[in-house]
């Protein structure tokens, strides 16, 4: 069997967590093993997994350890180097889109500086060995820093207008529907739902923009979800239908 640990510090279990039920049911499926525990100040996930399925799981695993890294250090990276009071929707989704573009630029870093033996320190491999990420990074903070982008929505409208445009269509086709002031986004056989909060609709922008649909179908705007459909329009512009 081949045996891997997984582990970040306890205030990211909720990492660990998404690991574990992201996992278990392909693992116990190929009778293999996985784990999960909360021990002192760190949270573990821990895998057997049968040496015919190791470079299946790993790929799995590894896609798993990129989007934590972006998620949670690459954001909140970004989120301290700019140090604003900003905390509204629009800037909260411009943070989000700025801090998924590259990612595949990141992956590669991050593939370049793990080993898959033994245990795998999340928050060890950003602070130790994942410098010249950071450094990369940065560049991009300082041309926005130098710009005041992040200060003036028209700009980070502008900045997210442009991701859309140099990145690919994720799908083709997009329904937005407004369900009792909710947001419903329908892409081929899924269907994700967001909240009309502060957290809901800052989600759903980031949604939007990773996607990236050719074409935006917009349903039921009666007015409840104004201004949802604004900022819609502006990055996406030519891409809307009503």
């Amino acid at each position: 069997m081949f045996e891997l640990t997984i582990s970040t510090a306890l205030a990211d279990s909720e990492y660990i967590s998404n690991f574990y039920n992201k996992f278990k049911d392909e693992i116990k499926r190929n009778s293999c093993l996985i784990e999960k525990i909360n021990h002192f100040n760190r949270s573990y996930v821990t895998f057997a997994i049968k040496k015919e399925l190791k470079d299946y799981f790993i790929a799995k695993i590894l896609d798993e350890i990129v989007y934590i890294i972006i998620d949670r250090y690459k954001t909140k990276f970004f989120e301290e180097q700019l140090n604003t009071d900003n905390q509204n929707v629009l800037f909260q989704s411009f943070l989000k889109s700025i801090s998924i573009f590259d990612s595949d630029i990141d992956r590669d870093c991050i593939v370049k500086n793990i080993e898959f033996s033994g245990h795998i320190l999340i928050d060890s491999l950003y602070h130790f060995k994942l410098r010249d990420l950071r450094n990369r990074w940065q560049k991009t903070i300082d041309m926005i820093l130098l710009n005041g982008v992040h200060k003036q929505n028209s700009s980070m409208i502008d900045i997210m207008k442009y991701l859309t445009t140099m990145s690919e269509n994720t799908v083709q086709n997009a329904e937005v529907e407004f369900i009792d002031k909710n947001l419903k986004i329908k892409f081929f056989e899924k269907i994700k739902n967001f909240k009309n909060d502060f957290s809901g609709l800052s989600n759903f922008l980031t949604e939007m923009i990773e996607l990236n649909p050719a074409r935006i179908v917009i349903k039921n705007s009666d007015g409840t979800g104004e201004e949802v459909v604004s900022m819609l329009c502006k990055i996406f512009h030519n891409k809307i239908v009503f």
